[in-house]
């Protein structure tokens, strides 16, 4: 076995006024979850469970809340690519691409920006996902191969939605964006402004998206998910849009009397906006996310994956009454291939860009065509000093992407060797490779 080269191959295009290049991640395998929770041996309050979603989803937010320090400098994108086989259904195949794509006056500066995040991106992968292995992809044939849009009758994209919500009717909400359009006949109210419009932020559905793999594997024809990703600075943030819907409601606030439906409605949008604004203040981002299937656009699967993401609206709770929920609206595909475009131009907190920029919580059984690791890995803690001459290598070892050879001195050959591991992980391999390789180096002694 030969080491895997460390860096990642750079695909690079020329525009106009600028040059694009990209790099990618393949996702090699997700460990099995259940041996993530039979390290679990003691129940203990104060640790939580390593498939515990909020513990997961705190995860997801740490890596988002890195990457926003790089701010207008790339988009990240996660491509869900799945070929099914109806007949023989682990014959299908689910590949899951992570790529970064940055633009640069030239193509050295392209490459040499581009390496220099891969260095830094490497590192953050490993550390905030450590049931998944990562590896950097070196050859740009596959990575278009992963990556390449197929051509798509239409595209369906999933959103937040927006309603326009009638504080003095409180049961009323007009729908602005997303299956159908408002009725604008009806915007004109006694108050003249009591017509407030807002955009409901995802909530976390904490599910393990187990059902959504299911359903791409379970489809007549490849499909293609895709999930772009912006961090954006300060600057380009939308504060006003978010600060004129506060004033709105304060305005509505004060002309309406303490106890008064309508004023209770517009406190607790008020609230529901100001959290919004907090919850952006730290870190946004661009988010879009698109459904692109051969036979046309799919709103069902969509909705598969949308309910994946996010809650649905109308939550118990008065308090979250405002949030949660999402829409779908369907796309041509052109606009969807420019790694810049998003369909929606408002900005996402840390908390909703984790909802949809993630990957599969560890499964706890088989999905069909995705790369399951069976066996936990870890790093071998090998000598620093230079392996012998006459040393035989035995083996790779191989841990989250990272790999080193293991060799063996011919004095510890003649010494007993104790061989353990999980059945399936190569044990009889490794021993049905020793003698061969040590008779073919005359590494033998009588």
């Amino acid at each position: 076995m030969k080491n895997r080269p460390f860096f990642p191959a750079v695909e690079v295009r020329e525009e106009s006024d600028h040059v694009q290049g990209r790099i990618g991640f393949k996702v090699e395998s997700i460990i099995n979850g259940q041996l993530l929770a039979d390290a679990v041996q003691v129940p203990n309050a104060k640790v939580r469970h390593p498939l515990d979603p909020v513990q997961l989803q705190g995860k997801r937010e740490a890596l988002l809340q890195a990457l926003a320090a790089w701010a207008d400098e790339g988009v990240f994108e996660l491509h869900y690519k799945a070929s099914p086989n109806i007949l023989y259904q682990t014959r299908g195949r689910l590949e899951i691409t992570l790529t970064l794509t940055s633009c640069a006056g030239s193509e050295e500066e392209v490459k040499e920006g581009l390496i220099i995040s891969y260095l830094s991106l490497h590192p953050l992968l490993r550390s905030h996902l450590q049931e998944i292995t990562f590896c950097p992809i070196q050859e740009l044939q596959e990575l278009q191969e992963r990556t390449g849009l197929a051509q798509s009758p239409g595209v369906v994209c999933i959103h937040r939605r927006k309603e326009a919500i009638n504080v003095d009717q409180p049961s009323e909400r007009l729908s602005v964006q997303g299956f159908g359009h408002a009725n604008r006949s009806r915007e004109k109210t006694k108050s003249g402004w009591s017509l407030v419009e807002h955009t409901f932020p995802f909530v976390p559905a904490q599910d393990d998206w187990s059902i959504l793999l299911k359903t791409l594997m379970n489809q007549l024809d490849p499909v293609h998910v895709l999930i772009r990703l912006k961090p954006v600075g300060e600057g380009a943030r939308d504060a006003g849009r978010l600060e004129q819907t506060i004033q709105q409601c304060e305005q509505i606030m004060n002309a309406h009397q303490d106890g008064l439906p309508a004023y209770h409605q517009a406190k607790e949008l008020r609230s529901a906006v100001i959290k919004q604004q907090a919850e952006q203040a730290g870190a946004a981002f661009r988010v879009g996310v698109f459904v692109l299937k051969g036979s046309g656009a799919d709103r069902g699967l969509a909705g598969v994956l949308g309910r994946s993401m996010t809650v649905g609206g109308y939550l118990e709770e008065e308090k979250d009454m405002y949030q949660g929920g999402f829409a779908c609206t369907s796309l041509d595909q052109e606009p969807v291939q420019d790694a810049g475009y998003f369909y929606e131009q408002g900005f996402f907190s840390v908390r909703e860009a984790a909802c949809a920029f993630r990957l599969p919580s560890p499964p706890l059984e088989d999905i069909p065509g995705l790369p399951v690791q069976r066996a936990r890995t870890c790093l071998a803690h090998l000598p620093e000093t230079t392996p012998e001459s006459n040393s035989l290598r035995l083996l790779v070892n191989s841990h989250q992407g990272i790999t080193q050879p293991v060799h063996q001195s011919v004095d510890d050959r003649m010494k007993h060797t104790f061989v353990l591991g999980q059945t399936g992980t190569g044990k009889s391999t490794l021993l049905e490779s020793i003698p061969p390789s040590s008779t073919a180096s005359s590494r033998t002694r009588p």
